[in-house]
């Protein structure tokens, strides 16, 4: 039980890390880096999150080739995986 507590709390430690850096960038970058650093953490819950904001949030002004081909791996990354929220 204690291995596993260790392991759960090095995971969501990760995530806090990764949500701090996804944070002070969404602040500072243009949206194409925030996309970026979100899809180089290989967190499959910020990927989501990064779906999920793009669906609702992002103006279609905002949308460029180059963002498409950085999401689009993610999506079928999600997909394969099965994740769930």
């Amino acid at each position: 039980l204690s291995k596993a507590n260790q392991t759960i709390s090095s995971v969501q430690q990760q995530r806090k890390s990764n949500l701090t850096l996804l944070i002070d960038l969404s602040r500072n970058s243009a949206t194409q880096t925030t996309f970026q650093a979100i899809i180089a953490s290989n967190d499959l819950s910020l990927e989501c999150f990064l779906l999920r904001f793009v669906i609702e949030k992002l103006a279609k002004r905002d949308w460029t080739l180059e963002l498409c081909t950085l999401i689009l791996p993610a999506v079928r990354d999600l997909i394969k995986s099965h994740y769930y929220l």
